[in-house]
């Protein structure tokens, strides 16, 4: 991995703003934390900025509580932009006009990442930006700390699916098994991203269950989540993180869609079977992604927007079909 374009513009930079996505995952956080904890390793001031409120299942790493929202940013004098696991600027939300005319980082894992960047650097092999950033960091001369390598193990534990997605290679059990050799308390990250679950995003779980519908034999499956579903649960928009790991795990499923009542229409997840591609369904819509997992923005009412991602998913499911 070529770092040293990076490494300059570090250099010359002293107030950085390490930015992820919107509605931010486990990558996204843990590489964000594990980025600026870095920096702060070299001297440089380092602020962690999302678009939005991170899942409360990530609190328990230090500095999560103190991680910046759009609204906090203000006019501080950020000279260097660091964005990590954005595969394009729209995914940067509220943030993206705040951090604009500055030079930028890009580091990412999306096969469609299309950004332009002062630097960037894309592994669509790597299976997270976590994984990335445990070759990266090093490189930099930064020390990975238990501290560090717990966020980077979060960030890898959760785009893996702790380890059981197809995305987990040997490369990415070499990246864990150095993180752990580092300190990172697997058994517990495990625990706290796996093993508990509070009882709104359980309540909400029921509702997708709920609203379940199947094509092509059980092989298509999409659900939906409505505004009143979440008030009746007591859940908020973080809690839907996972939920569609429900539909995935339906041994008919080889392809399958999660759709979320927004104010700008719907958010939707997509997740597929190796041999079919949601990235470029999910790219056919404005959004983007991996082949096995992508997503995209529906600006249509939840109905018009369901009968929609079925019908692509089908299309996609016949292309894709072998047997």
């Amino acid at each position: 991995m070529k770092s040293e374009r990076l490494a300059r513009l570090i250099d010359s930079a002293q107030c950085i703003a390490v930015c992820g996505h919107v509605n931010p995952d486990g990558d996204a956080v843990g590489s964000a934390l594990a980025f600026a904890a870095g920096l702060r390793q070299m001297k440089k001031e380092a602020d962690v900025l999302l678009p939005g409120p991170i899942d409360p299942v990530y609190l328990f790493l230090p500095g999560a509580d103190r991680i910046l929202m759009p609204e906090d940013v203000g006019k501080k004098p950020y000279d260097l932009t660091v964005c990590l696991d954005c595969s394009d600027a729209g995914r940067l939300g509220d943030l993206a006009p705040l951090l604009q005319g500055r030079p930028c980082a890009v580091i990412d894992h999306h096969i469609t990442n299309d950004c332009e960047a002062d630097y960037v650097y894309v592994d669509a092999q790597a299976s997270a930006t976590g994984e990335i950033l445990t070759e990266l960091l090093p490189q930099l001369g930064i020390t990975v700390d238990r501290t560090i390598a717990e966020y980077l193990l979060v960030a890898i534990e959760m785009d893996t699916g702790g380890f059981a997605h197809r995305n987990t290679t040997p490369r990415t059990l070499r990246a864990a098994a150095d993180l752990v050799a580092c300190g990172a308390d697997i058994n517990a990250i495990y625990t706290r991203l796996y093993a508990s679950r509070r009882l709104s995003k359980t309540k909400l779980m029921g509702r997708a269950i709920e609203h379940i519908r199947t094509e092509c034999s059980g092989a298509v499956v999409t659900t939906y989540l409505t505004k009143q579903d979440f008030e009746v649960s007591g859940a908020t928009e973080v809690d839907s993180d996972g939920v569609i790991d429900i539909l995935r795990e339906i041994d008919t499923c080889r392809l399958c869609a999660l759709l979320r009542e927004s104010q700008d229409g719907c958010k939707v997840s997509f997740r597929c079977a190796a041999g079919y591609d949601v990235a470029a369904v999910a790219k056919e819509l404005g959004g983007g992604g991996h082949v096995l997992a992508s997503g995209c923005t529906v600006r249509e009412d939840i109905d018009a927007a369901e009968a929609m991602i079925r019908e692509r998913l089908v299309r996609a499911w016949r292309e894709g079909k072998t047997d």
